[in-house]
C-alpha cells in the first residue's frame, strides 16, 4: 500500500508536474486553475513535505486552498494522512449545550501545564498546514492558543470562562469532528489580545472566531449555538464594549440561540444579530471571499436591539 507521500508524488507526476527535491520534501507548480489570478504557477510555489507521523503537509505560498490543491490532482484531503489516522466511520459533530456554570475537574496548575504542552506540541509546519486547510491565517490561530493533541491526532483550542480562567479544551479531529478533553469543560474561545471598548463580535466555534479576527474585528467564540450564554454575559459585564454583534448560523438552532443570547446581552450594550449569506462566517470568508467592508455593511443593516426601560407613574404621586 502506498504511503501518503508516494500517493501525492505519483498524482503530481502523472499530470506532468516537475518535482524539485528540497531538504524536507519537494517543490512543484500549483495546479489550481485560479492560481495567480488565473495566470498559472510559472515559478513553483507549492511546498510538499512529510511530517514525522507520515502526514503530507501541502502549502501554496500564493494562498490557494488545500481542498482545491488536492482536487486539482485527483486526490482528497484524507489521502494526505496515514491510513492509521483515518476514522473507521464518519463521526457527526454534535451540538453541546452548557446548562450551568461549573468548575473544571482539573486544577488550575494541571490545566496550565496541559495548555502549555499542547501549544508546544504544534510546530510551525503543522500550524501552517492547519491555517492553509481552514483558509485562515497563522496569526489568528495563534491568538486563540491553538495546539496539538497527539493522543487524539487532533488540533486543540483552549476554552475559558467569563473571567478569563482556563476551563477546557476543544479538539478538532482531522475529519472535522469535535470533542472536549476529558476532565475539562466547554467555555469561550477568547483571543489573547481581547480588550475593553470597541465593538465585540460573537461567533460560534473557534474557526469562525478566527475568521473574524483575520478581518480585524474583536471577536470571541461560543462552544455551540446555544452554549456559553452565562459565560458570555460574565465576559461582557466585565469588559465595557461599545456594542455587540452576534454572528448566527443560518439554520434554525443557530437563529434561536442567537436570539436568546441577544436577550441576555441587551442589558449591557446595544446588540445586533447578523446572518452571513453562507453556512457560517468562515465559509463566507474563505469560499465567497467576504471582506471586512461586507461584514460592516451587514452589521449596519441589522436592526439594533436595546434595553427598554419603562417608568411607571403612580396616581397621586407628587
Amino acid at each position: 500500500m502506498s504511503t501518503p507521500r508516494e500517493l501525492v508524488e505519483a498524482a503530481f507526476a502523472a499530470r506532468g508536474s516537475v518535482l524539485t527535491a528540497t531538504p524536507t520534501g519537494f517543490m512543484t507548480n500549483c495546479r489550481v486553475l485560479g492560481h495567480g489570478q488565473g495566470r498559472g504557477d510559472h515559478n513553483p510555489s507549492l511546498s510538499i513535505r512529510e511530517a514525522t507521523d507520515g502526514t503530507v503537509l501541502v502549502t501554496c505560498f500564493a494562498g490557494c486552498c488545500l481542498s482545491d490543491i488536492v482536487q486539482s490532482v485527483g486526490l482528497k484531503i484524507p489521502d494526505l494522512f496515514p491510513r492509521a489516522c483515518h476514522p473507521r466511520r464518519r463521526l457527526q459533530p454534535r451540538r453541546v449545550v452548557v446548562r450551568r456554570e461549573r468548575s473544571p475537574s482539573l486544577d488550575p496548575a494541571r490545566m496550565a501545564a496541559l495548555n502549555a504542552g499542547l501549544r508546544d506540541a504544534l510546530d510551525s509546519a503543522g500550524l501552517a498546514h492547519l491555517a492553509t486547510t481552514l483558509g485562515l491565517t497563522v496569526a489568528s490561530l495563534v491568538a486563540l492558543g491553538v495546539g496539538w493533541d497527539a493522543a487524539h491526532a487532533a488540533w486543540s483550542f483552549p476554552m475559558r470562562d467569563g473571567d478569563g480562567r482556563l476551563i477546557g479544551f476543544r479538539l478538532r479531529l482531522r475529519n472535522g469532528s469535535k470533542l472536549t478533553v476529558a476532565g475539562t469543560h466547554n467555555g469561550l474561545f477568547v483571543p489573547d489580545d481581547l480588550h475593553a471598548g470597541e465593538r465585540l463580535l460573537i461567533a460560534e466555534g473557534p474557526t469562525d472566531t478566527a475568521a473574524l479576527l483575520d478581518m480585524g474585528f474583536q471577536a470571541v467564540g461560543r462552544p455551540s449555538c446555544s452554549g456559553g450564554r452565562d459565560r458570555v454575559c460574565r465576559l461582557v459585564s466585565r469588559l465595557d464594549f461599545d456594542d455587540i454583534v452576534i454572528a448566527a448560523d443560518r439554520d434554525e438552532p443557530g437563529q434561536r440561540g442567537a436570539a436568546k443570547l441577544a436577550g441576555d446581552l441587551i442589558r449591557y450594550a446595544p446588540v445586533r444579530i447578523i446572518t452571513p449569506p453562507a453556512k457560517d462566517v468562515r465559509q463566507w470568508v474563505t469560499r465567497d471571499h467576504a471582506t471586512t467592508a461586507d461584514v460592516i455593511d451587514l452589521i449596519e443593516r441589522a436592526p439594533v436591539q436595546r434595553l427598554r426601560v419603562t417608568v411607571a407613574h403612580t396616581e397621586g404621586a407628587a
